[in-house]
């Protein structure tokens, strides 16, 4: 008898980033926003042996300014660190392990002075996750594990006043099967996350 190995291992990371200053006379205005795309799935169809698949990014974004006099500072950072893995393995049956992640962040900030002085700043952070391991049938183990954690963080200065607002996220999704034969688990999570907030000052 002639047993067949297949594996089919997938993994697709997309991150972009931008950045955007403007001053006009007695203003300032700063603006940044990056997406992340990631997918990463392992399919097992039976055999000895075991398949697994991983991604990971990090990323940080600055920006800092000042005028030579001091009169007006500004300051504003953000960062994130995603990581998927997943695995699979059993003699008999097929198995799959896909992992989903989509996020998207922006945050501006200004600062106007002359006669009527005002200030500031907003900042927005969403995604979707998704973790999923399926068995359908045979003897075997799956598992798959998503993690992301990210924060925006803003400060400015100026002769009026000063402010600081910060958002910080923490996700994690596991899932594990491991069956005999005759069973047909699935096991699904998704979480889906919006957090915005502003202020103004004048």
């Amino acid at each position: 008898m002639k047993k067949g190995l297949f594996i089919i291992v997938t993994g697709t990371l997309l991150l972009a980033g931008s950045a955007q200053a403007h001053r006009a006379p007695g203003s300032i205005g700063w603006a940044q926003n990056f997406e992340i795309g990631a997918v990463n799935q392992v399919d097992w169809l039976g055999g000895v042996g075991s398949a697994s698949g991983l991604n990971r990014a990090t990323f940080e974004q600055i920006q800092q300014f000042s005028t030579a006099r001091s009169e007006v500072s500004a300051l504003q950072r953000q960062t994130g660190r995603l990581m998927q893995s997943a695995s699979a393995s059993g003699l008999v049956g097929p198995s799959t392990s896909r992992q989903e992640a989509t996020v998207n962040g922006d945050q501006a900030l200004w600062a106007r002075g002359g006669r009527f002085p005002s200030a500031g700043a907003r900042q927005s952070l969403d995604g979707t996750f998704v973790n999923q391991v399926v068995k359908p049938d045979g003897i075997g183990e799956v598992s798959g594990t998503q993690r992301y954690t990210g924060l925006q963080e803003q400060s400015l200065s100026t002769p009026n006043g000063n402010g600081l607002q910060s958002q910080s996220v923490e996700i994690v999704q596991r899932a594990n099967i491991t069956t005999g034969a005759d069973t047909d688990p699935v096991v699904t999570s998704t979480i889906n996350l919006q957090l915005s907030q502003s202020q103004m000052a004048q």
